[in-house]
């Protein structure tokens, strides 16, 4: 996957009479870690929205190059894109979000469903990953944004949102660092689940509501921007409900070093404001720094030690092969603790995408920390001008029996 990138917060200038308004744009198109710069067989055009907070305008192209020159395209071998772009539509001091898209040959207006929520087309343009951010009295917020599709209340079962407000809006880091920002594997997990939300073999198999009791407990284990808990948090009660539970409640504990905190408490909020009726009901979403150094001695804080967790989810997580040791004895320790604070037995959601060989090794050490594994969804990546890829999706259980030998290392 290739995602737009802004490397520095978008700028405006003013004509002497206020009449028109020039955006400057600096971005790459990139894979998730940066190593790989789009290279399509054509040249891709980009487009430009600007939405309103009351979704006016939404869906209008309102901007062109300022010299009158070619189109806004991004052509193979560029690491950068410049350019200095004409608003059709003055700027309002009011809080406006700008989108930034590939444009396809049928629409000049961004998909509402990206290519991997519903399958592979043949068009270029559904293989990049849109960026966003907010304008407010015409200054950049410092961070961008990625939207999430969520059902809401009277969607179809099968159905995301379609641009109806229902989106959900995660914050990353403007520029080029990989950190802090939206990986493939924890986009592509988040959106399936969120997708099959509705479905109750899909959720019976990811997502089961194991326990007697009206309550669940989710805790993600290197969180980033907090793409995945924070979806499983909007759609943990659609999920119950598919599985005829009604939950009374629902806690998502997001977890990670604290370099991630920042960003990940500010996702936390971003959620928690969104509109009331863009979703029936949510689970209480916060955050507690995990390190696996201490994890792996079940040192956890207080938010983690209050409880039993039903299920861990991590993305993203298997890539460093030197840190699987502390993070599957962090998952050992968490099923533990687990165990013996109300009998829980933990289930583990993995979600991965293999770059490369060495990553097996995860395997192996699986099989010594006591878990058994299963692949319960590939999910296929489509590549322009490489080999494709794939998000593989595992579940993980220990079992009860198994307690005596799961305690902390020391």
């Amino acid at each position: 996957m290739h995602y737009i990138r802004l490397l520095r917060p978008l700028s405006v200038e003013s004509s002497s009479n206020r009449r028109e308004d020039t955006l400057s744009v600096l971005l790459t198109i990139t894979t998730d870690l940066g190593d790989s710069f789009f290279s399509p067989d054509e040249p891709l055009a980009l487009g430009l929205v600007l939405e309103s907070a009351d979704g006016a305008q939404k869906g209008k192209v309102l901007a062109c190059p300022a010299d009158k020159g070619s189109p806004l395209q991004w052509r193979a071998g560029m690491r950068v894109l410049k350019a200095q772009l004409r608003l059709r539509t003055p700027l309002p001091n009011e809080k406006t979000t700008v989108r930034i898209f590939a444009r396809s040959h049928q629409s000049k207006a961004p998909s509402p469903r990206p290519y991997w929520r519903h399958g592979y087309e043949e068009e270029p343009t559904e293989l990049v990953v849109p960026v966003s951010v907010d304008m407010v009295n015409r200054r950049c917020a410092p961070v961008s944004l990625r939207q999430m599709p969520l059902p809401g209340r009277g969607d179809d079962d099968d159905a995301a949102s379609d641009g109806n407000g229902h989106d959900l809006a995660l914050g990353e880091d403007i520029g080029e660092s990989i950190a802090r920002h939206i990986w493939d594997a924890g986009l592509v997990t988040a959106s399936f689940l969120s997708d099959s939300c509705r479905s109750a073999d899909v959720m019976a198999e990811m997502l089961p509501m194991r326990r007697h009791d009206d309550q669940i407990g989710i805790l993600e284990l290197g969180c980033g921007v907090g793409v995945l808990g924070t979806t499983l948090a909007a759609v943990v009660f659609d999920a119950a409900a598919a599985q005829g539970r009604s939950l009374r409640s629902a806690h998502v504990l997001l977890t990670d070093v604290d370099e991630a905190e920042e960003r990940a408490r500010a996702n936390i909020a971003r959620a928690e404001a969104r509109p009331p009726c863009a979703v029936a009901a949510a689970a209480e979403l916060q955050y507690e720094n995990l390190d696996w150094d201490d994890g792996r001695r079940g040192r956890f804080g207080p938010r983690t030690a209050a409880r039993g967790w039903d299920l861990v989810v991590l993305s993203d997580c298997t890539y460093n092969v030197d840190s699987l040791p502390a993070l599957l004895a962090t998952l050992r320790a968490l099923h533990y603790h687990s165990f013996v604070h109300d009998g829980t037995d933990t289930r583990v959601l993995l979600a991965t995408k293999p770059r490369h060989a060495s990553e097996e090794a995860l395997f192996g050490l699986l099989h010594e920390f006591g878990w058994s594994h299963r692949v319960a969804r590939t999910i296929p990546l489509p590549r322009v001008g490489a080999e494709d890829e794939r998000v593989d999706i595992y579940v993980l259980t220990r079992g009860a029996g198994r307690e005596e030998t799961g305690a902390a290392e020391e």
